[in-house]
């Protein structure tokens, strides 16, 4: 019997790799870092232009295609954007602010997007703070579906499962796609994350209860309160775990998804701060809001509130890998440590090994060549 999810097209994604940048040349030694789309200033000018040249407002969430391309949500313009060649490609929305609708994609307006992933099955799964739903767009056929939410009218699910077309949301603020087709998302407005099983079934794995309490309720446990989410945003499936950015208690959490059990990973729990060279899971954040995993396993972290981006080293302490912890706008190309940020969001590594990151305040997306920390 199909699964839920092979009920939508297959078709793979395709069109060839690209860093998106005109002036490669300028960017390709080690740790230097370039705007790679935007202009800096936000605003909306052209589909489908250079991407250097094209005006971005907003731009928050990243993930890559099964080709290898960076896919962008440029979230305040209700469109989602793809680099191919030295063109940024609009490939979802059409600068309409209003919930996605089932059809084609280049169609389809946006309620200011909030996370994507490519799933195993190549396609691109989006969630919509402000649109309540969980979608799925085929970029080569140009078709969106909608496969659960309450577009306009946040709500939330109050039994323990649901099927995904009667699913209630409240504010999504993240989505990972595991390599069995699980979908994870996160629900910033209720505090609760979700599975969304092969098969299309809603389940609560970890945060809020229906009673505004963590799922996990041990009296016995002094640190039950450890378990209670608040803000949660970036997901990520890395090595078979579950990871949450737990924005408002400036943590990063591993999730046991059987018992809803939260292990703090890096941040100290409701206490802002920052501060790099001590042990990495003994460090402070600010209101973070993404991860990412670089080849050999260690984190990065785009720690918002601070206005840096910061990273594991290979002996185990945090450092700041960009940044100076004063937000402000700076010239390119420089090296990413003397650099000014000004509201570092989404974050991966691309084919080619380099970080890749969007500056939501500064509306561009940068990348930063080779990173060797």
């Amino acid at each position: 019997m199909k699964t839920f999810w092979t009920m939508v097209s297959l078709t793979a994604l395709g069109c060839n790799s690209s860093k998106g940048d005109l002036d490669a040349s300028r960017c390709e030694h080690e740790m230097i870092m370039c705007t790679i789309a935007g202009t800096g200033s936000g605003g909306y000018n052209t589909m489908n232009d250079q991407a250097t040249e094209t005006q971005l407002n907003g731009p928050n969430a990243l993930t890559m295609d099964s080709a290898g391309q960076v896919v962008v949500s440029d979230a305040r313009n209700y469109q989602i954007r793809r680099f191919e060649d030295d063109i940024l490609a609009t490939v979802v929305g059409r600068n309409k602010n209003s919930y996605a609708i089932t059809g084609e994609a280049q169609e389809s307006p946006l309620a200011f997007v909030s996370g994507l992933d490519v799933g195993p099955d190549g396609l691109l799964y989006v969630v919509e703070a402000q649109g309540q739903q969980l979608s799925v767009a085929d970029l080569d056929a140009n078709s969106m579906t909608i496969l659960g939410g309450s577009p306009g009218v946040p709500d939330w699910n109050e039994d323990p499962e649901v099927a995904i077309e009667d699913a209630s949301f409240n504010a999504l603020s993240g989505v990972a796609v595991d390599g069995d087709g699980t979908v994870y998302l996160a629900d910033a407005g209720i505090n609760l994350i979700y599975a969304v099983s092969p098969d299309g079934v809603v389940s609560k794995i970890a945060g809020m209860g229906d009673d505004g309490y963590p799922l996990v309720t041990n009296n016995e446990d002094a640190e039950a309160d450890s378990h209670r989410l608040e803000n949660p945003q970036g997901l990520s499936v890395y090595n078979g775990e579950l990871y949450v950015v737990d924005a408002g208690r400036h943590r990063v959490v591993q999730v046991d998804r059987s018992t809803g059990a939260l292990t703090t990973v890096v941040g100290v729990t409701d206490e802002p701060g920052y501060g790099d060279g001590v042990s990495f899971g003994e460090a402070k954040l600010n209101g973070p809001l993404q991860i990412a995993f670089g080849p050999d396993g260690r984190m990065v972290i785009s720690d918002t509130g601070n206005a840096v981006i910061r990273a594991e080293l290979l002996d185990g302490t945090i450092d700041t890998i960009a940044g100076r912890g004063v937000g402000g706008y700076d010239p390119e190309p420089q090296e990413p440590e003397v650099s000014s940020l000004g509201s570092p969001v989404g974050l991966l590594y691309d084919s080619a090994g380099d970080l890749v990151f969007a500056d939501q305040d500064h509306a561009v997306v940068r990348r930063i060549s080779q990173p060797n920390w």
